[in-house]
């Protein structure tokens, strides 16, 4: 492995601008096909359009499905915990969600615990001092 010296190169840049493309674009597309299909058919048909895009992989690399249930099981866990469970949150949330429309901030910030900051100016007095 060659010596780094931590500089940031532009097959560095290219590849981190791909990243971004590919990671936003799936939540762009999500949106776009939940104008027309429900939550959990755009999850099914994520999960099940990457599995057979990744099949081919077992045979190239000549890898064997695994035989009986005790097999699978692992398979079946990082499943739901890595995609299905996270998936289905993301795009249930990207349904009921507001983000983005022009009131969403206004809302935020009356239904935000905290207090916003900087804090609002009273009416009463000017510059901090107490009215005469």
């Amino acid at each position: 492995m060659p010596h780094s010296d931590g500089r940031i190169d532009a097959r560095d840049w290219s590849l981190l601008a791909l990243l971004s493309v590919l990671w936003g674009g799936s939540f762009f597309f999500n949106g776009v096909v939940l104008r027309e299909l429900p939550p959990f058919t755009v999850v099914f048909l994520r999960v099940a359009i990457a599995a057979v895009i990744l099949l081919p992989g077992l045979w190239i690399y000549r890898l064997a499905f695994p035989r009986g249930l005790s097999g699978w099981k692992p398979f079946f866990a990082v499943a739901l915990f890595n995609n299905v469970l996270p998936f289905s949150l993301i795009v249930t949330g990207q349904t009921i969600s507001r983000a983005g429309s022009p009131r969403s901030s206004t809302r935020q910030r009356r239904s935000s615990p905290l207090p916003s900051w900087p804090p609002p100016a009273r009416k009463d007095s000017l510059c901090g001092a107490s009215p005469a």
